[in-house]
C-alpha cells in the first residue's frame, strides 16, 4: 500500500505529538478501552417488542454519562431467563424481572442461597396479561379454554410462567404450546389456535397496531382470591386497544415488574458503587423519565416506594436515597482482593 507524502507527514506529526506528551499509540488505545468500559452497567431486559426494552432504552439515553454511567442493555427471551442471567451472566448488573418468577423459583428451590440475595431496587411497572381470541369465538372468559389449543409465549418467558400459574390456579386445563408472539398471532388467525396469552405492559405497540379486520378481541381473566396474593387487578379499555375491546371494559390481572440485583458477598465494592450511582441518577432524573418526549406511559407506575409482595428491597436503596450509613464488611471481599493482586 502506497503512503503519500502528506499522509506520511500527518502520521509523523501525530507520532511526535504523542511521544512528546508521553502517550504511545498502545497506551492511547488502552485508555480508550478503559474509558469505553468505565461505569458500564449491564441491564438485562427482554425481547424487542416488550415494554421493558423501551424502558431500558429510555434509561440508557437519559443517564448516559451521568456519574460516569454507561447503561448497556442486553435482550433476552424473557423474565425467567433474566433471573438466571442476573445470577450467572458476568455482564448482568441489573435485571428486569416479573415478581412471580422469583417467588416461584424460591418455592421450587428453597435451599438456594443465591435466590435469597435477589432483591429489588424499584418497581418498574406492571405487565398486564392479555388473552387474545378470534372475534367470532364463543369464549367469554379463560374458564372456557379448557381442552383448547392455547399459546403461552416462548420457553423461559414471563408469559409462559404467568400463564401456567394463572390457568392452574383457576383450574383451566388447555392444550398449551410455547410459541413466539408473531407466530402465535398468525396461527390464531388461521384457526390453528384458540387463544394466545401475552404478558406486556399496556398499551403494547404491536397489539395497538392490530386492525378491526384482523378479527381478534381480548378475553376476560378473573382475579381470584388466590391469585390476588401475588397479582394486581387490571382492565383494558377501547382507549388502550381500539380494535380489541368493545364498548365495555375487559377485566384481567397484572404482575409487578421490578429492577432487581443480586445483593450479597458476590457484589464487589466497585459493583456496589456503580449500582448506587444507577439508583441515584434514576431518582435525580425521575421526572425526566416520566415526562420525556416519547417516553412510555408505564413510567407513571415507576416507584421506589411501592412494596412488592414477597420481595425484599435491596439495602443499597436506603443507603443511597436516605443517606443511611453503609454496613461495614466483615472482611475484604475475595473478588476485590483478586482485583488488587496485579497492582502489587
Amino acid at each position: 500500500m502506497k503512503l503519500t507524502f502528506s499522509k506520511f507527514v500527518r502520521s509523523a506529526c501525530v507520532g511526535l505529538m504523542m511521544a512528546s506528551s508521553g502517550v504511545t499509540p498502545v497506551n492511547a488505545q488502552g485508555a480508550a478501552v478503559r474509558d469505553a468500559n468505565a461505569g458500564r452497567l449491564g441491564l438485562v431486559s427482554e425481547s424487542s417488542v416488550g415494554t421493558a426494552v423501551q424502558i431500558g432504552d429510555q434509561i440508557a439515553r437519559t443517564l448516559d454519562g451521568r456519574s460516569k454511567l454507561r447503561v448497556v442493555q442486553y435482550l433476552s427471551t424473557g423474565s425467567q431467563k433474566n433471573l438466571r442471567d442476573l445470577m450467572n451472566f458476568r455482564f448482568a448488573d441489573v435485571a428486569v424481572i416479573n415478581s412471580d418468577v422469583l417467588i416461584s423459583e424460591r418455592l421450587r428451590h428453597p435451599d438456594d442461597e443465591r435466590l435469597k440475595n435477589v432483591k429489588f431496587i424499584a418497581r418498574a411497572f406492571t405487565s398486564e396479561l392479555h388473552v387474545l381470541v378470534r372475534e367470532d369465538s364463543t369464549f367469554d372468559t379463560v374458564y372456557d379454554l379448557s381442552g383448547r389449543n392455547v399459546a403461552i409465549g416462548e420457553t423461559g418467558s414471563g408469559t409462559s410462567l404467568t400463564s401456567r400459574l394463572v390457568m392452574r390456579a383457576l383450574k383451566v386445563s388447555p392444550r398449551a404450546v410455547e410459541l413466539p408472539m408473531t407466530d402465535s398471532i398468525q396461527a390464531l388467525k388461521r384457526g390453528e389456535l384458540d387463544a394466545v396469552f401475552m404478558l406486556y405492559g399496556k398499551p403494547n405497540g404491536f397489539l395497538r397496531s392490530l386492525k378491526p379486520e384482523d378479527g381478534l378481541r381480548l378475553l376476560e381473566v378473573p382475579l381470584s382470591e388466590e391469585l390476588g396474593a401475588i397479582y394486581r387487578p387490571a382492565e383494558f379499555t377501547g382507549d388502550d386497544y381500539p380494535a380489541l375491546v368493545s364498548d365495555k371494559l375487559t377485566q384481567s390481572l397484572a404482575v409487578d415488574v421490578v429492577f432487581a440485583i443480586e445483593e450479597g458477598q458476590r457484589m464487589g465494592l466497585d459493583d456496589r458503587e456503580k449500582i448506587g450511582n444507577f439508583v441515584r441518577e434514576i431518582k435525580a432524573n425521575e421526572q425526566v423519565l416520566r415526562s420525556g418526549p416519547g417516553h412510555h406511559p408505564k413510567w407513571a407506575e415507576f416507584s421506589f416506594d411501592v412494596e412488592v409482595p414477597h420481595w425484599e428491597r435491596a439495602s443499597l436503596v436506603a443507603e443511597v436515597l436516605e443517606g443511611a450509613p453503609k454496613a461495614e464488611a466483615d472482611g475484604p471481599n475475595i473478588f476485590d482482593v483478586m482485583k488488587t493482586l496485579n497492582e502489587e
